[in-house]
């Protein structure tokens, strides 16, 4: 079963969380929009009170930009190179105990390419 919801995280109480009973969260071409100082905020609410056994978050690769100032979209306020992805990825996998994986997604139209994220709940 699918749900798809478009709510915000930030707003939403323990208890409507707790009875969420959430298997996947997906985060495509979204995180880049928040502001950078709330990501920790968003990590905390996905991995420790939601906790679903797997969330696959997309965001651009700042590393593919021709000019390393420029944010690639309106609305970004951030975009994370190959290496910041991965200590990213790897300090929020080691605190809530996720596995993560990073990979490359090229488009050929465009000269952008997207990180891929994928984090497992490691069993217990």
């Amino acid at each position: 079963r699918v749900m798809l919801c478009n709510i915000s995280l930030f707003k939403l109480s323990n208890r409507f969380i707790q009875e969420l009973h959430v298997d996947a969260v997906t985060l495509i071409e979204v995180i880049e929009h928040i502001e950078k100082k709330s990501i920790s905020t968003l990590s905390r609410l996905i991995f420790q009170r939601v906790r679903p056994r797997l969330v696959v978050i997309t965001t651009p690769n700042a590393s593919f930009k021709l000019d390393k100032k420029t944010l690639t979209s309106f609305g970004h306020t951030f975009e994370w190179s190959e290496r910041e992805c991965d200590v990213w990825g790897t300090q929020v996998s080691k605190k809530y105990g996720y596995t993560f994986t990073r990979s490359l997604i090229k488009n050929k139209l465009f000269v952008r390419g997207s990180h891929l994220c994928v984090f497992k709940l490691k069993e217990k």
